[in-house]
């Protein structure tokens, strides 16, 4: 919709040039001091959202510092039974293999 406004301003500013050139340029000055209006307004929205947003508490984490370490922990721990589960496993087939070759 603005961009409709805005280009039927344009193109009474340029009609108005053809006719008058005092005119034309008393319009496009115009058009440019509500163009420039609009812009200070948006600007100030924005000024007005990013004043709210730092004054507004900073949002907290879903999870603490604490909670975080502990999930750390209970993950490498899971790792290390893992490995140490594999490493058992591994010690069984050796000692399988090694008696297999010792009944031949």
């Amino acid at each position: 919709m603005a961009l409709l406004n805005t280009k039927s301003l344009v193109a009474g500013a340029v009609l108005a040039l053809t006719a008058n050139p005092a005119l034309a340029q008393s319009d496009e000055t115009a058009l440019m001091k509500r163009q420039i209006a609009s812009l200070e307004a948006r600007v100030e929205a924005l000024e007005d959202r990013l004043r709210v947003l730092e004054q507004s508490p900073p949002q907290q984490l879903s999870r603490t510092f604490t909670e975080q370490k502990q999930e750390l922990d209970e993950a490498i721990d899971l790792g290390e039974f893992a490995i140490r589960r594999f490493f058992d496993i591994m010690k069984d087939v050796e000692e399988e293999a090694q008696r297999r070759q010792e009944a031949e």
